[in-house]
């Protein structure tokens, strides 16, 4: 009979295994991403919550191929690993217009860098404010801290693993040398993640609130994306209803032509909104931060790595380029 484990094991496996990321109750998110493997149960709870009605968007990634025996691997030649996952969510009557793929990347890092621009490119961080990540259960502490670095600030995030006795296990790890060798190569890429600078310890923050007066502005809409894109809620108020407005509501900002939200973290004013706008004074009146267009722009930057351009002439055309190229 196999011995019950110890203290260091239970410790162990809180580590590795994200204690949070198995068992939870099934609730709603925008996106599922699942992270490539050498064969398909990864996808499993991502398949589960499309039949559910819990998500709308799988994203599969993953370069790496895979030969040999067991559930979702090729027989022949080596299968890519977002292909292999694509299939078998098609197989599992996940519609091919509801699967976004990312076929480039090669470790857990490149997973979620590469998928992000996927995101962005097809989606539109405006419309993700909850996204699972589908992984091997070893793989979920690893998994969990690389997008809590790597991804938008105020996302919520949670990790969904398959319960398929294939995988290494939570409860039953320890039971087995191969099960030993395979958390304890986890650890040792947890450390090396962390070496690197590629994971750092840092606490999910909740999602903050900004609201833009006279939000219609070219500064001002240009700033009020800004927010969106570092995973702000933002709202505005301005009379007009130009293209800058319509497309901030069609990200979810709401936008009135008048009036303050009941709550929201700060207020940005516009330098073309005078000071007895009845929205300022009402902000006043409540006591509630308000900020420059300028220091809004400086705060909201200093959380992020800034190429700055400047000079009298060429500044359009040398931001344009380094887009293409930051882009690319």
């Amino acid at each position: 009979m196999t011995a019950p484990p110890d203290d260091s094991i239970y410790r162990i496996t809180d580590l590795i295994f994200a204690s949070a990321a198995t068992g939870e109750e099934a609730e709603a998110v925008d996106l599922a991403l699942v992270l490539g493997a050498p064969n398909t149960t990864a996808a499993d709870p991502a398949v589960a919550l499309y039949h559910a009605g819990l998500v709308d968007w799988i994203l599969v990634t993953g370069k790496g191929g895979s030969r040999g025996k067991g559930r979702g691997r090729g027989a022949g030649a080596a299968v890519p690993e977002w292909q292999l996952l694509r299939d078998y969510l098609l197989a599992a009557n996940v519609p091919e217009d509801r699967i976004l793929v990312e076929r480039e990347a090669t470790n857990t890092l490149e997973n979620v860098l590469f998928s992000a621009k996927v995101i962005e490119h097809r989606l539109g961080w405006a419309s993700i404010r909850k996204l699972a990540i589908c992984c091997k259960p070893v793989h979920a502490r690893r998994a969990l801290m690389t997008a809590q670095t790597h991804l938008p600030e105020g996302l919520s995030l949670r990790v969904l693993c398959p319960s398929d006795q294939q995988d290494v296990q939570a409860e039953t790890w320890w039971q087995s040398e191969a099960g030993i060798a395979r958390v304890m190569s986890e650890m040792r890429a947890i450390a090396d993640y962390t070496r690197k600078g590629d994971l750092r310890l840092k606490p999910q923050r909740t999602r903050r609130s900004v609201h833009l007066i006279g939000i219609g502005g070219t500064g001002m809409s240009a700033l009020a994306q800004l927010y969106l894109d570092a995973g702000w809620s933002v709202s505005g108020s301005d009379v007009v209803n130009n293209e800058a407005v319509q497309g901030l509501r069609a990200q979810g900002c709401a936008i009135a032509d008048k009036g303050l939200p009941d709550t929201v973290d700060q207020i940005v004013r516009s330098p073309a909104i005078p000071p007895a706008h009845p929205d300022l004074v009402e902000a006043q009146a409540r006591t509630m931060r308000v900020l420059s267009r300028s220091q809004a722009v400086t705060a909201l930057l200093a959380e992020a790595e800034v190429i700055s351009v400047a000079g009298s002439h060429g500044k359009s055309t040398s931001s344009a380029m380094l887009a293409t190229i930051l882009c690319a």
